[in-house]
């Protein structure tokens, strides 16, 4: 069976260990929990940490160019793909698809030129922001980088988790450069990935972006965890009507802080099949347990995990509670894999279509 995870940050933990000297931190470090979970394929995001976010563009830079030398170094294990087409390729050779994503475009407002060249390394889908405003939209809970990174140096780090913010009519929408980095987007067949995005810039970002290729890799369901990170039904059934996928995310307090556990995550699941169909749900599980207590300090310390699904080696024990929710296995392989990959291909066909 093939199955993305639709969002990881295993890059974080590539530069920073390239750093200190290590080589192949994917296919040494990560690639062996990730087989024996059956995750083949992962959403490869470009995250910039708090304390790089004052040159944003360089350090995007220096992350697009670590993962050049990774596949370098891993050109049997890893496969940077650019298509549908190529992904199913790779994971029939037995290679980790690596799907290259970018959370939060703060850089491109810095330097507009990155836009092409991630769309030349081969940019598959892109957030408009993190839980940050800038340029293009704002993000939950919408503070500037600036106010981010004096939070998480005095500890005061409880807005990474999207819980605390300065209220929703605080915060800004799309942006006419918001406006514009979508029309570019859907010219290019880059997916608009809406979660982390406030409920406005939503709103307005969803009917701007003319594309096809619409979903949330990383999000869950308010009905069942009432956050604002989370989605609204209205918010669900927009990305349904769009033919859109939703990616259940295991960060602890997305599920239910009281209760991280993995029938609480699949409450989430039920929740949101009950309201739309399985057709639009994926998996983003959004872990952080690899990273160390170090790494973890860039984006503001440490945080509270979830017991029962905190890495790729609890992911085998969510397929059986799933089966055991009543999902079928025909359901499990299209939560996994296929209902995705009818969103990527739909997209690479309007690229194909818009650049004849």
């Amino acid at each position: 069976m093939r199955m993305i995870d639709l969002h990881s940050d295993i890059l974080v933990d590539v530069i920073w260990r390239r750093s200190r000297g290590e080589r192949q931190v994917i296919s040494k470090r990560h690639l062996p929990s990730l087989r024996k979970a059956g995750i083949t394929a992962l959403g490869l995001t470009i995250w910039i940490e708090l304390d790089q976010t004052h040159r944003a563009a360089s350090r995007t830079r220096e992350v697009m160019e670590a993962l050049r030398e990774e596949l370098r170094e891993s050109p049997n294990e890893l496969a940077l793909v650019k298509s549908p087409k190529e992904a199913e390729m790779a994971m029939e050779q037995g290679k980790l698809a690596l799907l290259l994503t970018i959370e939060g475009m703060a850089a491109l407002a810095e330097e507009p030129s990155l836009f092409s060249d991630l769309c030349s390394l081969g940019l598959t889908s892109g957030l408009l922001t993190w839980n940050e405003k800038n340029a293009f939209a704002s993000g939950f809970p919408g503070y500037s980088y600036a106010e981010a990174r004096s939070l998480s140096r005095t500890g005061r780090g409880a807005w990474l988790t999207g819980l605390q913010g300065p209220g929703e009519d605080a915060i800004q929408g799309l942006t006419s450069k918001g406006c514009e980095l979508l029309i570019k987007m859907a010219e290019e067949g880059v997916m608009l990935d809406l979660s982390h995005l406030n409920e406005q810039s939503f709103w307005e970002a969803i009917d701007a972006y003319q594309g096809p290729g619409v979903f949330a890799s990383h999000s869950n369901a308010r009905s069942v965890r009432n956050i604002s990170r989370n989605l609204s039904d209205d918010q669900i059934i927009a990305i349904a009507k769009r033919d859109g996928v939703i990616g259940l995310n295991a960060f602890f307090a997305f599920v239910d802080p009281e209760r991280p556990e993995l029938e609480r995550f699949l409450d989430h699941a039920v929740h949101i099949a009950e309201l739309v169909g399985i057709r639009h749900l994926g998996l983003g599980f959004d872990f952080i347990n690899y990273l160390d207590e170090e790494a973890l300090e860039s984006i503001g310390g440490k945080l509270p995990n979830n017991p029962e699904l905190d890495g790729p080696e609890d992911v085998p024990a969510l397929l059986v509670a799933m089966k055991n929710r009543g999902f079928s296995q025909d359901d499990i392989k299209a939560i996994a894999w296929e209902n995705f990959a009818r969103v990527w291909k739909s997209a690479h066909a309007s690229k194909s279509c818009s650049h004849e």
